[in-house]
């Protein structure tokens, strides 16, 4: 009868001793099941900054990648062409000067102011010269790659002794009485870039417009900055100076243009100035 009870009291015993781990094993694990709101934001906030820092990480690697591909194949970094000038760079002065030759330079009005006709000093102040008009120069003499170019000029020196001016109140050739608001012109200046001589790659402009007398003919200034076209490896690249005087209708008999200054030295002019080139 003992060894009955004490069977049974071992049986008891051990019986207890497996199920209480057991027991305290789920209770460990229903407690981590659950976690209050200020838990779960703090977890939730903790994964977004995870994220962000990756996300920031993957970028940056990226941005990485590519700069290095894009310099290493030369189109992040501009080739630079050489200017076929032995400075390195081209400088072209443009503008007018008082001219003395009528059979070079340009009328700008068919009157005298006593309005007898034509004497060989009133032909001379009727005239004026234009610095390099229609000349071409040499920029790159062969383009080292394909892509596009980009030209960096600048305009400097603005240099004048003396404005032309216009005059009225006289009676013209043709009998009528000079007025002022018959008088206009307009001075544009251009410098074209020339692939290969027959193709316009582009251009800077520039003019100065005059629509009423008393008014003066000044140089107008051409914008620096830079001018960009697309070329192909083994281009020629040329830049021409091109300027043109263009008078409204009635100017010639209406208005007539003539210096402040009687010298022979009277100007006014800008200097444009193509300083490097490179390919992208």
């Amino acid at each position: 009868m003992y060894n009955k009870i004490f069977k049974t009291i071992f049986i008891s015993i051990l019986c207890m001793g497996i199920s209480l781990p057991t027991n305290a094993a789920v209770s460990v694990s229903d407690g981590s099941a659950f976690v209050t709101k200020a838990e779960f934001s703090a977890d939730l906030n903790n994964l977004s900054n995870r994220m962000a820092q990756l996300e920031n990480s993957l970028d940056a690697k990226i941005d990485s990648l590519v700069s290095s591909y894009l310099t290493r194949n030369g189109i992040w970094n501009g080739a630079k062409q050489e200017i076929a000038q032995t400075v390195g760079y081209l400088s072209v002065r443009y503008g007018f000067t008082k001219g003395s030759n009528v059979t070079k330079y340009d009328l700008i009005n068919y009157v005298t102011s006593s309005g007898a006709g034509w004497s060989s000093s009133s032909r001379q102040q009727s005239y004026i010269e234009r610095y390099n008009s229609a000349a071409t120069y040499n920029l790159v003499n062969s383009v080292n790659k394909s892509g596009m170019i980009v030209f960096n000029t600048q305009t400097t020196n603005y240099r004048q002794s003396s404005l032309t001016r216009c005059s009225y109140g006289f009676t013209s050739t043709t009998g009528s009485s000079a007025n002022g608001d018959h008088f206009a012109f307009v001075y544009t200046q251009d410098f074209i870039y020339w692939i290969n001589g027959s193709k316009e790659g582009g251009r800077a402009h520039c003019e100065f417009i005059a629509t009423a007398a008393p008014a003066a003919l000044r140089c107008p200034q051409m914008p620096s900055g830079t001018v960009l076209f697309f070329v192909s490896k083994g281009d020629k690249i040329t830049l021409q100076d091109s300027s043109n005087l263009v008078m409204g209708n009635g100017t010639g008999y209406a208005s007539s243009l003539l210096w402040y200054s009687s010298g022979d030295n009277s100007y006014s002019t800008y200097d444009y100035i193509v300083n490097d080139a490179y390919v992208y």
